[in-house]
């Protein structure tokens, strides 16, 4: 069994737990409406993949017992501090997955900050792509099955040599949606949304059905943490 743990100042683990108010410098006007909602199509496909889902932050002890870190989508106002920075790149380089997700304007400094202590042929673009862009999809192992990711809003990601190309944006083939790559001994996942793995996103979607998004996510969970 892999423990697989959320970042706990992720957008998503805020909204799972409805703790805007607490970790947000204005919390939304519908702020805990998500709470218990938010991720149970992850939570379930966690556990019929035989895997223990953790929400926490992202320290030695608590990776130490982990196979894969999602991190999903932080705002710039909560950046990972220089400990959790050290924690999650020795963690990587020493064979652990990432699943690292940005989101739209404002949520991808904080994911920027790691791709940089990695040292990631990627990076985050601060803007948005709004309205249900179309995303065209590689052949590789993470979008095996897939015929379409459904994200809302996303940023984009600017791939250099090493990175492994995933997903672009299909008005425009620079801009990609999702990445992969090697640091280390570890695999690392990019994408510019965490939103699509929301079963109740902000206006109530379930995203995490739509599409093939809940065949992405468990191939990235399959890809990043094999089974033992």
């Amino acid at each position: 069994m892999t423990t697989v743990v959320m970042d706990a100042l992720s957008h998503q683990a805020i909204r799972a737990a409805g703790s805007e108010g607490e970790f947000y410098r204005a919390a939304p006007e519908r702020s805990g409406h998500w709470k218990g909602r938010r991720l149970t199509g992850l939570e379930h496909m966690l556990a019929e993949l035989g895997h223990r889902f953790l929400v926490a932050r992202p320290d030695n002890q608590t990776l130490a017992v982990a196979g894969l870190l999602i991190i999903a989508s932080r705002s710039q106002d909560l950046p990972f501090t220089p400990s959790e920075l050290e924690a999650i790149r020795d963690f990587v380089r020493n064979g652990g997955g990432l699943l690292l997700m940005a989101n739209h304007r404002h949520f991808i400094s904080p994911q920027q900050q790691v791709a940089l202590a990695l040292d990631l042929p990627f990076g985050f673009i601060d803007a948005t792509i709004a309205g249900f862009p179309g995303i065209e999809l590689s052949r590789h192992e993470l979008t095996a099955g897939c015929d379409s990711i459904v994200v809302r809003n996303s940023t984009s990601i600017a791939a250099g040599p090493g990175a492994i190309a995933i997903a672009h944006f299909t008005a425009d083939s620079r801009h990609r949606f999702a990445v992969a790559a090697e640091s280390g001994r570890g695999r690392v996942v990019g994408t510019g949304d965490s939103g699509f793995m929301a079963s109740s996103d902000d206006t109530g979607r379930d995203m995490f059905a739509s599409g093939s998004n809940a065949t992405f996510i468990a191939n990235c969970v399959r890809w990043l943490a094999p089974a033992a």
